[in-house]
C-alpha cells in the first residue's frame, strides 16, 4: 500500500485522537470545526440541516445531528471518503481532501453533545 493510499485515513485517525499537534500544509491544525463548517456551507445545506437544530431541506437526508449520533462509535471518516469518491446512497460524489474530510469529520462529532460529554471525562 502507497502512502498516498493511507494518507486520508492518517490524517483522520490523527483529527479523532484529538493530536493538537497535527498540521495542515498549511500549518493549520488537523481537525478544525470552523473550516468543516466553511466546507459544509454550499456543498451539504442544500440537503441536510448542518447545524444544532432545523429540518433538512431534503426530507430524506438526514441532519448532520443524527449523522453525528448514528455514527457515534462507527467510522464516519470512511463514509466521507466513499462520498468523496463515488457518492453515497442518493448522495452525488462531492470531492474533499483528506484534511476536508478531517475538518467535516470534526465539525459533525461537533454537534453531538454525548461525544463532548465523553471526551471530557477521559481527559480527567
Amino acid at each position: 500500500m502507497t502512502f498516498a493510499a493511507v494518507l486520508p485515513v492518517l490524517v483522520a485517525a490523527l483529527a479523532l485522537s484529538g493530536a493538537a499537534s497535527a498540521r495542515t500544509s498549511e500549518g493549520e491544525p488537523v481537525g478544525s470545526a470552523t473550516r468543516g463548517a466553511a466546507v459544509i456551507q454550499g456543498n451539504c445545506d442544500a440537503c441536510h440541516a448542518v447545524g444544532a437544530s432545523g429540518m433538512s431541506p431534503n426530507p430524506d437526508a438526514p441532519p448532520f445531528r443524527e449523522v453525528a449520533r448514528r455514527y457515534e462509535d462507527k467510522r464516519l471518516d470512511w463514509e466521507l471518503e466513499a462520498i468523496s469518491e463515488v457518492g453515497h446512497y442518493r448522495m452525488p460524489k462531492r470531492v474533499l481532501t483528506a484534511g476536508e474530510i478531517a475538518d467535516v469529520l470534526t465539525y459533525i462529532r461537533s454537534l453531538h453533545p454525548q461525544q463532548e460529554e465523553r471526551k471530557g471525562r477521559t481527559r480527567r
